[in-house]
Parts: C-alpha cells; sequence; structure tokens
C-alpha cells in the first residue's frame, strides 16, 4: 500500500497512509507526504488536533492559495462545498 488522497469526505481530506497508527508513524508519514505534495518543508506543517485520532487537524504554513491549487490539481475541490477556510487571521 502506498500513501494517497481518497478525496474529500464529510468536509475533510481522507488519505490512505502507508504507515501503520503505532509510535507516531502514522502521523509521521502524514506530515511527509503532505509536505512533499505541497513542495513544503516539514516543518511548515503540524498536527494541531486529534493527534491520537483518526481524524486530525493540520496546521500548514503556507499561502492559502497554494493550498487551494493543490486541491484543485488533485481533483478533490468541489465546486459546491469550498474544502478549506481563507480566513486572514493565521496559516491554513
Amino acid at each position: 500500500m502506498r500513501t494517497a488522497l481518497d478525496g474529500l469526505h464529510d468536509g475533510a481530506l481522507r488519505l490512505h497512509l502507508a504507515a501503520p497508527p503505532v509510535d507516531g508513524k502514522a502521523n509521521q508519514r502524514l506530515i511527509v507526504w503532505l509536505a512533499a505534495e505541497l513542495g513544503r518543508a516539514q516543518r511548515a506543517l503540524r498536527i494541531a488536533h486529534r493527534e491520537s485520532s483518526r481524524r486530525k487537524t493540520v496546521e500548514i504554513d503556507a499561502v492559502a492559495e497554494r493550498v487551494l491549487r493543490w486541491l484543485d490539481a488533485s481533483s478533490v475541490a468541489s465546486p459546491r462545498e469550498p474544502p478549506v477556510s481563507t480566513s486572514d487571521e493565521g496559516p491554513t
């Protein structure tokens, strides 16, 4: 199995991770994969909430438009439901 995007489910990105959920390996794989996909350093991403849950919140230090372009190119953006907030209150 390889790490791959599985689309948008219930307003969140769904991924299949090629790492077991043991000793933080899945969390690390998530950060490595997402950083590579977005062309960002791993230090620009962090799991902000629910580190030990299947459903996590990841903070990304990047311009929102860059993330939205990636989502669009990945064919997960829905024209009816925007996948991320683009507020100016902090990193997206």
